[in-house]
């Protein structure tokens, strides 16, 4: 069954399940998700379902919200991930999105980064939406200026060497 969180214009916003675990596998792997999100150890479309259960599908149990998959409308197949992410390491909600590189550069990041902020603000009715980023992904900083969001300052996560930016 799928469950719909929300829609934009070209995309359907939905819950990710066990099945989605090559796409899940394929995208958590791409080189520019390593670099700019990092390695999360998923090494198997095993260890990917096992990601979805505990991780993804944990998060929609526990805090009502999570990364969901982004399906293009025309075509059914998954584009990406956009979401809210209860990081215990932050003070505030994260929203994260990641794309398979066919689909990067069309502007399906910011359609659907804004209408997920815009969701977490007006339906779950979350205060504060923070994002975290590397510095040097200039695309990903434009859009989270595009989307409203602003630079808060640096930060250094559990476990990291190299500080990234937080912004609100």
């Amino acid at each position: 069954m799928n469950v719909i969180v929300l829609e934009t214009v070209r995309t359907r916003l939905r819950h990710i399940k066990s099945t989605d675990a090559e796409f899940i596998f394929n995208l958590y792997n791409d080189k520019q998700f390593v670099k700019n999100i990092g390695y999360r150890g998923i090494n198997s479309f095993q260890k990917a379902e096992e990601y979805i259960i505990e991780n993804i599908q944990g998060s929609y149990k526990t805090n009502g919200f999570g990364i969901y998959g982004v399906e293009m409308k025309d075509s059914g197949k998954l584009a990406g991930i956009c979401g809210l992410v209860n990081r215990p390491h932050l003070d505030d909600i994260d929203l994260g999105y990641a794309f398979m590189p066919k689909y990067r550069g069309k502007g399906l990041a910011l359609e659907t980064a804004k209408s997920m902020k815009e969701y977490a603000i007006n339906v779950l009715e979350i205060e504060k939406i923070v994002a975290i980023v590397d510095p040097n992904n200039e695309p990903s900083i434009n859009l989270l200026k595009k989307i409203g969001m602003s630079f808060e300052k640096m930060i250094l996560l559990p476990g990291d060497t190299k500080e990234i930016c937080l912004y609100s």
